[in-house]
């Protein structure tokens, strides 16, 4: 059995959409924006044969603080968030000689 740790620079790329931003408006905005931020987490792999193996790993991200900003006909929405993510990754080995 092997254990590790990981870290590293995360990036994510968001795509967002409002509609209706005041009362009577049918207008739409939408903005794009890229996060930059880091990553960690932790691992396992197991042995099943030679040549096979399992593995299962949890990694954190956390991209910051970022401001969205959408217009339309009703004027500017600035909306504020904060994103992260957790992901759990499950995996089979093969080795081939």
């Amino acid at each position: 059995m092997l254990l590790y740790g990981t870290a590293g620079v995360a990036f994510a790329h968001v795509n967002a959409a409002v509609s209706n931003l005041a009362p009577g408006d049918l207008g739409s905005g939408s903005t794009s924006v890229q996060h930059t931020g880091w990553t960690a987490g932790i691992g396992a792999e197991v042995g099943l044969t030679q040549n096979v193996s399992l593995l299962a790993e949890w990694l954190y991200a956390d991209y910051g603080t970022q401001n969205y900003h959408f217009q339309d006909t009703a004027g500017t929405l600035v909306a504020n968030t904060h994103l992260k993510s957790n992901s759990l990754l499950v995996g089979v080995n093969v080795r081939f000689r």
